[in-house]
């Protein structure tokens, strides 16, 4: 059987010719789809990753709020006197606070750095 002009890949499959025309433009647009397709993957990935990093951190200091105020019912109650117990709900509530400002308008806390976007 006699190959087409401008086909260079004969391929026999279940006994039938088949030709594929191989054009080296066309390798290149596909090459360059990949790689930009690749490039486009990475680069939602790393945002992604960066958004949920933020996140994580929002959701962290939340958990946090909660513990502070289950401490503080919890030293309100059982206080009735008691010079220690009153210094740690201070501190509850001063944690609270800074806290609280910190996720309303950014800053700092006792341990972590919230940046609002």
């Amino acid at each position: 059987m006699h190959q087409p002009e401008g086909y260079n890949f004969k391929i026999v499959l279940h006994q039938k010719v088949i030709y594929v025309e191989e054009s080296s433009r066309q390798i290149k647009r596909l090459v360059f789809a990949f790689v930009l397709l690749v490039l486009t993957s990475v680069g939602a990935t790393f945002w992604g990753v960066k958004t949920q990093q933020n996140d994580a951190l929002i959701i962290n200091l939340a958990g946090r709020q909660r513990m502070l105020v289950q401490l503080m019912v919890r030293l309100a109650v059982g206080e009735q006197g008691n010079g220690a117990a009153s210094e740690m709900l201070v501190d509850a509530e001063n944690t609270f606070e800074q806290t609280l400002t910190a996720l309303e308008h950014g800053g700092s806390t006792s341990t972590y750095q919230i940046i609002m976007f």
